[in-house]
């Protein structure tokens, strides 16, 4: 846990430290708002891969696209890296540049204001990137700030205080210079931690081939007649891969603080230079995430005592709730907790973490224990005894839920 805090407290020092470095860059408005623009390749292109990917590719993201996808999620990581890197620093790059600095803007609102000549036209996109901006950046904080806690063990309140702090601190202090530098060594961090991912969940498996082998074996609910859905060119749902491709490559094209990078880079040159450096990063960043199609949690499978069968059927599994001797759900961040509502209707013993909402829901039908304590006595827990599931299988019955939602409606339907 000392070790967790003195890490926590390092990246704090740093990016408050960069801050106060860069505090010299924002003597005027465009030192801080654009570092006078004079920001190399380097420090632009990480800039970029950095916001483009941020909090997604180790939140959701890479777990959710490769498991549903399985090997042709490598398709999302090549159109990101070409369609929406290369392809936006050739297309954008370039001009958005040239004409940021002949009509002096500073941002994608007082740029529109003075291309078009229009006032109404600057407010209206002020107005857009305010609104819309807002859920973008708390899905953003809301991402980093769980994996802080869930990596470090904080509570939730406190990482998205924290991470708010920190921010406006370096970002106040030392303008757009502190944010690029910022970026630029997290994305370094970033890199090394994703070739880390690589060749732990290749080692854990014993190799390339044998992933791809046991990959092969896999079934997916979304094509059940499918032979090796996950290790096909296309997987098990070529079009929804489409929309995902286009969604995630075309989508960054129009967020103001990937756009804005180009406003700040130094020359012409430049803009071709990071344009190489970052599709070279988002090949690496988006293309090595969905290697955990293989696997997750690579540290861990260093445990003797725990089987890890892959992807599981529906029918699956029921059956191993069914006959499972105790079912654990050791989350620390649960918004309701199905999945020991299904246990408990199979008729498995279960066993909560002692948190968020579980024991005001399951009450006395389920065992409790610390989620952070990894010495539990699994079987002196079994062995407690618990109340029987009925009352609370009867609150949560689907029936239940189905028939109040259906009376309001047709309550509102009536108005």
């Amino acid at each position: 846990m000392i070790a967790k805090l003195c890490m926590v407290l390092i990246f704090i020092g740093v990016a408050v430290g960069v801050g106060i470095y860069c505090r010299r860059s924002t003597a005027s408005v465009d030192g801080f708002v654009l570092g006078g623009r004079s920001v190399g390749p380097w420090m632009s292109a990480f800039a970029f891969g950095t916001s483009y990917f941020s909090a997604v590719v180790f939140v959701g993201y890479a777990g959710q696209f490769g498991w549903k996808y399985g090997i042709a999620a490598f398709w999302a990581g090549i159109t990101n890296a070409i369609l929406g890197s290369l392809l936006a620093w050739w297309v954008l790059g370039p001009r958005t540049r040239e004409m940021t600095h002949r009509l002096g803007a500073t941002t994608m609102p007082e740029f529109f204001g003075l291309r078009y000549d229009s006032k109404a036209l600057r407010v209206a996109a002020a107005a857009i990137i305010f609104v819309f901006l807002i859920p973008y950046t708390a899905s953003v904080y809301n991402g980093l700030s769980r994996l802080f806690g869930m990596a470090f063990g904080l509570p939730y309140e406190w990482c998205v205080i924290g991470m708010a702090v920190v921010t406006c601190i370096y970002v106040v202090v030392g303008g757009y210079m502190a944010t690029v530098m910022n970026d630029f060594l997290q994305g370094i961090v970033m890199l090394v931690g994703i070739i880390a991912v690589i060749v732990a969940v290749l080692f854990n498996n014993g190799g390339f081939m044998p992933a791809i082998t046991e990959l092969s074996q896999m079934s997916s609910d979304l094509a059940p007649d499918m032979a090796g859905p996950f290790v096909s060119m296309f997987g098990p749902d070529p079009l929804n891969l489409l929309g995902v491709c286009i969604l995630t490559s075309l989508g960054t094209w129009g967020l103001p603080q990937m756009v804005q990078k180009f406003y700040a880079i130094k020359s012409g040159p430049a803009v071709k230079q990071g344009a190489i450096i970052s599709t070279l990063f988002a090949f690496v960043v988006a293309g090595g995430k969905d290697l955990r199609a293989f696997g997750d949690d690579t540290e861990a499978k260093d445990t003797h005592n725990v089987f890890y069968p892959g992807y599981v059927s529906d029918a699956e599994n029921a059956a191993l709730m069914k006959h499972c001797k105790l079912f654990l759900h050791p989350a620390v961040f649960e918004g309701f907790g199905i999945p020991p509502l299904e246990a408990l209707a199979l008729g498995a013993p279960i066993a909560l973490a002692n948190a968020t909402c579980l024991p005001e829901l399951y009450g006395d039908t389920a065992r409790y224990f610390d989620p952070y304590d990894y010495d539990t006595d699994l079987d002196k827990l079994a062995a407690q005894p618990v109340a029987a599931p009925d009352e609370v299988l009867q609150k949560y019955s689907w029936d239940k839920t189905a028939n109040f939602w259906l009376h309001e409606i047709e309550k509102y339907a009536k108005q």
